[in-house]
């Protein structure tokens, strides 16, 4: 199946090609023109302009790795999607909340979980393909707030990793895999006072008073 987007009103940018192709054939049922894309021809894609009144991009949060080992985001693309005439809808698998924010802050029009049942997931897809909106300004203002909360508290979480040294940021990361400050002690050739004064940096630089805490902050995962 071709995945150029023509006068279709719908793509579909998802890396399970067993969903994708499932909501491509029910959306046809419906009358409504739609296509899957490779996640591969996603970059070209998004270069295009949109050649339809209420083209509308079904794109999934996750869409797989990069060589690098990180994660492609859907979020990523949306900018690029919205400048070139496109509506975008979230599908996620997850309940990320700082994603959908974030996808929300960019322009996405809404978002709906993969977990919603397939009818459910029609219901939301087939009026946003004909242009209808999803948000309330109400709504969308509240998700945008929240995006520029957690992009606040990311930015301060990354300043305090930041003034780690980087034998620092290496004992941090060694803690988190679970490694005793002992074993840490070994690995570096140091004495296990050391590795102790630079335990107790890490804690100062950061503001935390454990372990626990610590390795929260590396993960993103504090409360």
């Amino acid at each position: 199946m071709s995945a150029h987007a023509g006068d279709c009103s719908v793509v579909i940018v998802d890396d399970h090609d067993l969903f994708s192709t499932t909501l491509m054939i029910s959306l046809r049922e419906r009358g409504i023109d739609a296509r899957k894309l490779p996640v591969a021809r996603l970059t070209e894609f998004a270069a295009q302009r949109c050649p339809v009144e209420h083209g509308l991009v079904v794109l999934d949060q996750y869409l797989g790795k990069k060589a690098s080992g990180e994660r492609t985001l859907g979020s990523d693309w949306v900018r690029r999607l919205r400048d070139n005439g496109w509506n975008v809808l979230m599908v996620s698998g997850s309940d990320n909340v700082a994603g959908i924010a974030a996808s929300i802050a960019e322009g996405a029009i809404g978002t709906v979980p993969k977990s919603s049942s397939f009818e459910e997931l029609l219901r939301t897809i087939v009026p946003a393909a004909h242009g209808q909106p999803m948000l309330t300004e109400a709504e969308r203002r509240q998700w945008v707030a929240l995006h520029n909360d957690h992009e606040k508290r990311r930015r301060a979480r990354e300043d305090r990793l930041g003034s780690l040294t980087p034998r620092e940021r290496e004992v941090l990361e060694l803690l988190a895999d679970g490694h005793r400050a002992d074993v840490i002690a070994k690995k570096f050739v140091v004495s296990l006072a050391t590795v102790r004064t630079q335990i107790r940096s890490i804690f100062t630089k950061l503001g935390v008073n454990s372990q626990l805490q610590a390795v929260a902050v590396l993960r993103g995962e504090e409360e």
